[in-house]
């Protein structure tokens, strides 16, 4: 019921008013808070990882050319494992290390992404490589771009 005076509602009438005004104001913030943290998570945050990279050299010193062979892999990668980065072979589920060009870092932010050495995201988490360079050791291969 509405005061005569004011025109505002009367008796029980204003908590039930009060209370539908509290709930419209925290769902705009909590709308607000909800946009904003997903606004605030770049993927160019995150602290970087050097990962190892070499060029595989011959006798002579010259760098050793790549046979490069197809291979069904996804990279995945936890920043509280060493190495901090590997490929899961498709099929089998051997875990392969790999070894990165020179310049190459890993960042979690929160998930994987693996940077060139210009600061471009190459990898992400689960993404599939299938193109790699093999060594002598089986569990171990030779990345060089492009990746697929």
């Amino acid at each position: 019921m509405l005061n005569r005076v004011s025109g505002r509602p009367s008796g029980d009438e204003m908590p039930a008013t009060l209370s539908f005004r509290i709930a419209r104001a925290l769902w705009w913030i909590g709308l607000c808070w909800l946009a904003a943290g997903c606004a605030a998570a770049p993927s160019s945050g995150g602290q970087l990882f050097p990962l190892d990279g070499y060029s595989p050299t011959g006798a002579s010193g010259a760098p050793i050319t790549c046979d490069s062979r197809s291979l069904a892999a996804h990279i995945h990668g936890d920043p509280g494992q060493s190495p901090r980065v590997w490929l899961t072979a498709d099929g089998t589920g051997s875990r392969l290390e790999a070894v990165w060009p020179s310049g190459y870092q890993a960042r979690f932010a929160p998930r994987l992404e693996v940077v060139d050495e210009g600061g471009a995201v190459v990898l992400r988490d689960g993404d599939a490589v299938t193109r790699v360079c093999l060594t002598a050791l089986p569990d171990i291969v030779w990345l060089r771009p492009p990746f697929n």
